[in-house]
């Protein structure tokens, strides 16, 4: 059932709707004053107009009808002081054949003519609209009775219509450029946050009302906190990988001197699962660094991920690129390691084939990975997503890594702008890999 809403139609931006909220009062408050002027000013005063012609008009017909031998002369020296130009015409053809234009302006007085007349009556206005007539139908002929327009209508109402919706305008053309310079702050400094939110550097200045301004400087504040956070969070995660490398390298090193033996070979192996997690955590800090933006198409990007995963194994892995010569600005170091993260996994995973797809809709980009393996359970996917989580719990190496695969490649995703979600292949079993960039 169509329900009506009157959200559709509303503006959605800030600029629409602040001059919505402006203009809307304004015309109902001009509509009320003029509905207000019409009714007590120009109606009662324009009906008032009308009673005084129409009984002008009623006297000179019972003059006529007491006296129909009047000439023209006579009618014309009584009559012309009031604005009136009188005649009486002893043809009747002449009510058939009369010309003039029937106007809304002479509803009052035709109304008030039946009235206070009980012949028949006619009430024509010229093309240019500055005379009319009144035709009244007599039993010895027809009486014909020329005036000024003005003598029942004012001309002022449209004056001051255009006055008080004209004045409606130009406060709007006043307004607007104020509202929208302040619309001009607060989309500087959303695009500042979004920039900010994708890794870049961002350099603003807070502009605009004294909120704005205060908001602006409160984002600054923030930015420099978040900024030094990740860079202690970083050179920390660094230093204790590093200094950790140091004394599994010296344990190394005191096990090879030793004779082989079955306990020498599971303390190389957990030596060797500390490494590897050690270069896990090396590789998360980098990731978290800041790297520049640089101009790369797409397609090359892809084919070169796809040729490396070939190369590391025997699983059939097809590109199938339709998104077109996409140049796209990428942080490509980055953009590359999350690729190739995300095809590891799909790589250790899938049975037979792994399908990358690249697809341009609108103004993004879409990523699909699709692997033929066991896929993961939705309950789980969320999870996959954070920091050393793996669908295996063990944490058995042969199984795969330390789990910050994925966690790297949402954060670089997300950096660009983008997102990444884990959904079913549509018709078979296995997981996709579903990412959308901004072009």
């Amino acid at each position: 059932m169509f329900k009506f809403s009157l959200r559709r139609f509303f503006p959605k931006g800030l600029l629409g709707r602040t001059v919505v909220l402006v203009f809307v009062p304004l015309l109902l408050s001009n509509v009320l004053v003029g509905q207000f002027f019409y009714t007590r000013h120009f109606e009662d005063v324009g009906r008032e107009m009308a009673f005084a012609l129409a009984s002008e008009v009623s006297i000179l017909v019972d003059q006529v009808n007491e006296k129909p031998s009047l000439s023209y002369l006579e009618l014309f020296s009584r009559y012309s002081k009031l604005g009136l130009e009188v005649q009486l015409l002893d043809d009747y053809r002449k009510w058939g054949n009369v010309q003039g234009l029937e106007v809304i302006q002479t509803h009052y007085l035709r109304h008030i003519l039946r009235d206070v007349v009980k012949y028949p009556t006619r009430v024509l206005v010229e093309e240019d609209k500055k005379l009319l007539w009144v035709y009244v139908k007599l039993p010895h002929g027809v009486l014909e009775i020329q005036s000024p327009l003005r003598r029942i209508y004012m001309s002022t109402f449209h004056i001051f219509l255009g006055w008080l919706f004209g004045s409606l305008f130009l406060i709007l053309l006043l307004v607007t450029p104020f509202i929208r310079a302040q619309v001009r702050s607060v989309r500087a400094l959303a695009k500042a946050a979004e920039r900010f939110g994708r890794g870049e550097d961002v350099r603003y200045k807070a502009t605009g009302a004294e909120e704005v301004r205060l908001a602006g400087r409160s984002f600054l504040i923030m930015k420099q906190r978040l900024n030094r956070f990740i860079q202690t969070r970083t050179e920390m995660l660094t230093a204790v990988s590093h200094d950790i490398r140091t004394p599994l390298t010296r344990m190394r090193l005191t096990l090879e001197m030793m004779e082989d033996g079955e306990e020498k070979a599971g303390l190389l192996s957990d030596i060797s699962d500390m490494e590897k997690m050690v270069n896990g955590y090396l590789e998360f800090s980098r990731d978290t660094k800041r790297e520049d933006l640089s101009d790369v198409y797409l397609k090359e990007l892809l084919d070169k991920v796809v040729r490396d995963t070939k190369r590391h194994t025997d699983k059939n892995v097809q590109l199938h690129y339709k998104a077109g010569g996409k140049l796209m600005s990428l942080r490509i170091n980055s953009m590359e390691r999350a690729l190739v993260n995300i095809l590891e996994n799909a790589r250790r995973y899938a049975k037979d084939s792994i399908d990358v797809y690249a697809v341009a809709r609108d103004n993004r980009v879409e990523i699909i990975i699709d692997d033929d393996g066991k896929g993961i359970p939705e309950a789980k996917r969320e999870d996959m997503f954070r920091p050393f989580v793996r669908l295996d719990p063990s944490r058995n190496s042969s199984t795969g890594g330390v789990g910050l695969g994925l966690s790297m490649a949402k954060n670089t995703i997300e950096l660009h702008g983008g997102r990444i979600e884990l959904r079913d292949v549509p018709k078979k079993k296995g997981l996709r890999v579903f990412i959308s960039l901004p072009i």
